[in-house]
């Protein structure tokens, strides 16, 4: 991901009065992407039958 506006120091001060919560993942976390995970599951149990 090259946009890094969600970085800015603007929108950190923007929604820091606000109910948001900015949580930063890694750019590519495979055990936070469920669709990764299911076809971990597909892969180990559906194919092998």
């Amino acid at each position: 991901m090259t946009n890094r506006y969600h970085h800015a120091v603007l929108m950190k001060d923007y929604l820091a009065d606000s109910k948001v919560e900015l949580i930063f993942l890694p750019p590519y976390a495979p055990n936070l992407n469920l669709i990764e995970r299911f076809w971990t599951f597909f892969k180990k149990t559906v194919l092998l039958l």
